[in-house]
């Protein structure tokens, strides 16, 4: 859904008159209202939203690929309607329970409520009745809570299932309906609402989930508009709180949750049904379609486009179920599709959600081994990329490390078009070299060492903060980019913050006893899925043992401060040369 703007735009900007540290300069005059178009005004707000929940991000626990599997596990169990005992969820995700147990009891400690018999009662966001709010969910008919009003917009993504909310509008105390589904809002009651979040302070959440509740929640909120929000605000006497559009933050909020533990959550699966007007044969096409995404339970959104294009044609993912791209001149199609090619394609895409555009055992990375981390080939991929497709990669580079964003389509279309190329065509084939990684709609998630959504490892670049993928790419950055840098961390373990200020090459580490743990799943496949995640700095050797011995299944070696450094430089330096 697209919130609904017209030409122009108002945005509330709810901040201090002064400038304030940190990565969240959402800046203007005290209250100041702004009218510009439409398109800055997205771009501006949807900005400053990802700031304030990079925040979030830096203060939240990290998970690798199993904790998130087991939180992911855990919100699906509570949403059932019962208390969850260890034992249970342990059993749902078939995994050991001294496993589940030590992440319960450690990374996650601080996200729960028990009841006086030991069972979880209230995880991260969702409670059972037992821990009330003003947010009521129905989820397949069970009544549940959200923390807060941000809350009830990522749970239906990582339950993968719709939710009914029923909030009370703050100044108002009228009642507003949402109907979230995994992939967005199916129906609001309160047209023009607006939802609070309260920026970030300290260095953790809390130590405990009612320290969560009652520092944060009870002031993140729905409101019937930006000029109810204004004047609640103003009351509060808050320079803490910022408004965003209700669809805005559904958006950002999923952003988040995938942030948190988008290693355990299923890919979009995106398709796409073709026609030119008036096509004789939509129709059943459009039928074997629907039925084969009803007999495979998938949650896909199906986009209908209607112009010059061989029709009807179906894409999965941008492919055609037919064979090619779904290119060509617009023509009845004697190929249509069949229901056979069409659950092949969907059972594909859904059994490779994760995997690379394109598979080439030459290409693994050193992510597979890392006991040999420093023999990493990926220099040796970007050197050997024809001359104009490395142009186009080093202009995502450099884009990146100017914004601290990644580069817009137009950006790429222009660096593309300078040489020759077709953007989509050299981002696929980036992508099949793990130069970057792309989603299903072909959108960059990675272009190591850049992540383009908030992960712990924050470079500050001069005027310039961007995240790294993992703690390697964070200390590469600077020799890639022949600059200083400090970099900003936190212990997975213990929460506990880490610098690393390089100048002329030399890098300082606080605490003077951190270390770098270099861990992998073992599985052959992207960076992103096998080892971003888990490669880390810890503040001591001692953290970084502990850690590991909760996770038994990662292949890893705890790296010393000057072969860590080594390792980044000798990754990236050459990337932009």
């Amino acid at each position: 859904m697209t919130f609904p703007y017209t030409g122009r735009s108002s945005l509330l900007r709810v901040a201090p008159c002064r400038p304030r540290g940190g990565i969240l300069p959402i800046e203007a005059a005290c209250w100041e209202e702004t009218v510009m178009t439409a398109a800055d005004a997205e771009g501006t707000k949807a900005g400053a939203l990802d700031q304030l929940l990079a925040e979030y991000v830096k203060i939240m626990p990290v998970l690798d690929p199993a904790q998130a599997r087991i939180a992911v596990g855990l919100w699906r169990l509570l949403a059932e309607g019962t208390p969850v005992t260890v034992a249970a969820l342990a059993e749902r995700l078939d995994l050991p329970e001294e496993q589940v147990i030590a992440a319960i009891n450690g990374v996650l400690a601080g996200t729960r409520l028990q009841d006086d018999q030991g069972r979880i009662i209230a995880f991260w966001g969702l409670s059972l009745p037992d821990v009330p709010s003003p947010h009521r969910l129905t989820v397949d008919g069970q009544m549940l809570y959200a923390w807060c009003a941000p809350d009830t917009l990522w749970l239906p993504r990582v339950l993968g299932k719709a939710i009914d909310v029923q909030s009370s509008l703050e100044t108002t105390g009228q009642t507003i309906s949402l109907r979230m589904g995994p992939n967005g809002i199916e129906g609001i009651s309160v047209d023009g609402a607006v939802v609070s979040f309260v920026r970030a302070a300290g260095n953790s959440v809390g130590d405990t989930a009612p320290a969560v509740l009652s520092s944060y929640c009870h002031h993140q909120l729905f409101f019937p508009s930006e000029r109810a929000a204004r004047h609640w605000v103003e009351a509060q006497g808050r320079d803490d709180i910022a408004v965003f559009p209700v669809d805005q933050a559904v958006g950002g909020a999923g952003r988040f949750v995938e942030a948190l533990v988008g290693s355990a959550l299923p890919r979009g699966v995106n398709v796409e049904l073709r026609s030119v007007a008036e096509c004789p044969n939509l129709a059943p096409a459009r039928e074997e379609l629907h039925a084969a995404l009803a007999d495979l339970g998938l949650p896909a959104v199906v986009t209908e486009v209607v112009g010059d294009y061989p029709s009807p044609s179906i894409l999965v993912n941008g492919v055609d179920v037919m064979g090619g791209t779904g290119d060509g001149p617009a023509a009845c199609r004697l190929d249509l599709p069949t229901g056979e090619r069409i659950r092949a394609a969907l059972s594909q895409a859904m059994g490779a959600e994760s995997a690379p555009a394109a598979t080439d055992q030459n290409l693994v990375d050193c992510c597979t081994q890392p006991g040999n981390a420093i023999q990493t080939d990926r220099p040796r991929r970007a050197e050997r990329l024809p001359n104009g497709l490395r142009q186009v990669y080093q202009a995502i580079l450099r884009d990146f490390a100017a914004t601290g964003a990644a580069p817009t389509h137009v950006a790429i279309g222009s660096a593309a078009e300078a040489v020759g190329l077709d953007s989509t065509v050299a981002v696929r084939e980036l992508a099949a070299n793990d130069l970057v990684a792309v989603d299903g709609r072909g959108r960059l998630v990675a272009a190591y060492p850049f992540s383009p959504t908030p992960t712990p490892h924050v470079v500050s670049l001069g005027n310039v903060d961007v995240f790294a993928m993992c703690a390697i790419d964070a200390l590469g950055m600077p020799f890639m980019l022949s600059t200083d840098a400090v970099i900003t961390s936190t212990d997975p373990y213990t929460g506990q913050p880490i610098q690393v200020t390089i100048t002329g090459g030399a890098a300082t580490y606080q605490p003077s006893e951190a270390v770098v743990v270099y861990a992998a799943s073992g599985a052959t496949g992207r960076s992103v899925d096998t080892c971003c995640s888990t490669i880390n700095f810890f503040a001591s050797a001692e953290n970084a043992q502990a850690w590991l011995a909760a996770h038994p299944t990662l292949a890893a070696t705890v790296l010393d401060q000057g072969t860590a450094v080594v390792l980044g430089r000798d990754i990236f330096e050459s990337l932009l040369s």
